[in-house]
């Protein structure tokens, strides 16, 4: 990843999956890469991701009993492809009913 500029990361939290997305901070934010985790709490939960650049998508098996879980395997993720020292802010949509 690019560190000359930070990154924000989003989180959209439903009731069994968690969408999110990275982006350059900049004049105008560049989306790097967006995914989910799928089936939180339910059988073979998973992390899709899809790189923004080169249009590919990766999925693969995580831990996902339960939110944290989830959660714990994104970060672990982003730790691995050195994403996760580059973050400057995370945001959560938050939606009131």
């Amino acid at each position: 990843m690019d560190s000359i500029r930070p990154h924000i990361l989003t989180l959209n939290c439903g009731s069994s999956s968690i969408k999110f997305s990275l982006y350059r901070a900049g004049i105008q934010l560049e989306r790097l890469l967006s995914g989910n985790l799928n089936r939180i709490g339910q059988s073979e939960p998973q992390l899709q991701i899809t790189d923004s650049d080169v249009q590919t998508s990766d999925k693969k098996s995580i831990a996902g009993a339960d939110y944290s879980t989830a959660i714990e395997s994104l970060l672990d993720w982003l730790k691995q492809e050195g994403i996760l020292e580059d973050l400057s802010a995370i945001g959560q949509r938050i939606v009131h009913g």
